[in-house]
């Protein structure tokens, strides 16, 4: 049971890969913390671009430790290995946290004893131009984007502090809170973001590692199997400023859709014989191969057939079977080419009309 009088140690875990340019920025957003109680575990996860010199001022503030590049899975593991702290909280290298983030997490974890881990709202900036969406998370993610929080939670709560004796005095405004266990609504996709998680450490040592084979989508394999342990929360409040930037990594790509393959196969096989949630997963995972062989179709046509026939063999209607065929029999560059000679010969076509044309 965690004790309300007093604060718990927050280990706030930072992975970085190539981050010299914003890191800095990140760490100062952490030391402007309300809440004093933190260590801060910055994983070097083989960096090439002068990130431990730009960490060299701080290296007497935080625990660093460096290491091969081993993906973000790898990194999150070895802060795990070295967090002291009874909560672990999740930031990337290149986001920012709001002053009272820290304070408000810990705070709703020590208030509520049943929730394993804890989420937040977003806002989303870019790099001198400020923020451009001030609640980030229904445009992020589609889960939310259809059935916002309350669709997704069974329980919701305003929460302003009360009752937690090291808080000098009640939030002000008070935050809206949706909880509860939603570990099967996570099989389907993720809703909660990564960076705003903070987690029980003995969740965590229940839960197990993170997959380091799941290149991407690894952290949302991670909160569905630890929110089977017991409920999780997000505070509908934007705790993080989550930055835009062109090197970040993207889902938008063969690699990602891949991953996620990955993972609804394995969100498949915890469905045990939920024949409806099967049913379920069975559709998003057609849809997926159907998306990787989208992505594959320019430059490895045989692996986007192999993605479109196991779509097929899923869920055929979920497919859109002669669409991506054609995709992979006539690859862009072709489409490309024959739109401009239709537009070059079709033009001239319509000018010999026209001039054929009787007076």
């Amino acid at each position: 049971m965690q004790n309300p009088q007093r604060t718990q140690l927050v280990s706030v875990a930072i992975p970085s890969y190539n981050s010299a340019h914003f890191i800095t920025e990140t760490l100062e957003s952490i030391f402007a913390q309300t809440y004093s109680s933190i260590e801060i575990i910055v994983v070097d996860d083989g960096s090439s671009d002068g990130t431990a010199e730009a960490l060299k001022p701080y290296m007497d503030r935080i625990v660093y430790h460096r290491q091969p590049n081993g993906g973000l899975a790898a990194a999150r593991n070895a802060a795990l290995r070295l967090a002291r702290g009874e909560f672990i909280a999740w930031c990337d290298a290149d986001d920012l946290c709001e002053p009272d983030r820290i304070a408000i997490q810990a705070a709703y974890l020590c208030h509520n004893e049943q929730v394993v881990a804890v989420g937040s709202n977003f806002s989303a900036f870019e790099t001198g131009k400020g923020i451009f969406d001030p609640s980030h998370a229904a445009s992020y993610y589609s889960e939310l984007a259809e059935n916002g929080f309350a669709g997704l939670f069974p329980n919701v709560e305003d929460f302003d502090g009360r009752g937690v004796a090291w808080l000098e005095q009640p939030l002000s405004p008070s935050r809206r809170v949706y909880w509860g266990n939603v570990w099967k609504r996570l099989l389907l996709g993720n809703f909660m973001h990564p960076p705003t998680m903070m987690i029980r450490t003995s969740a965590c040592a229940r839960t197990g590692w993170l997959a380091e084979d799941v290149k991407t989508n690894e952290d949302w394999e991670y909160i569905t199997r630890l929110s089977r342990l017991g409920p999780v929360a997000s505070i509908d409040a934007p705790l993080l400023r989550y930055r835009r930037h062109p090197n970040q990594m993207s889902g938008n790509s063969a690699m990602g859709a891949l991953s996620c393959i990955r993972v609804f196969e394995g969100h498949r096989r915890l469905c045990g014989d939920d024949a409806e949630m099967v049913r379920q997963i069975d559709v998003r995972l057609a849809r997926t191969h159907a998306v990787a062989s989208y992505r594959l179709a320019e430059g490895e046509r045989r692996k986007a057939l192999k993605h479109l026939l196991a779509a097929v063999g899923i869920a055929p209607g979920e497919s859109r079977f002669f669409f991506h065929l054609a995709r992979i029999v006539v690859p862009h560059r072709g489409v490309q080419l024959l739109k401009s000679l239709r537009r070059r010969y079709g033009s001239c076509g319509d000018a010999h009309r026209r001039q054929s044309k009787p007076a």
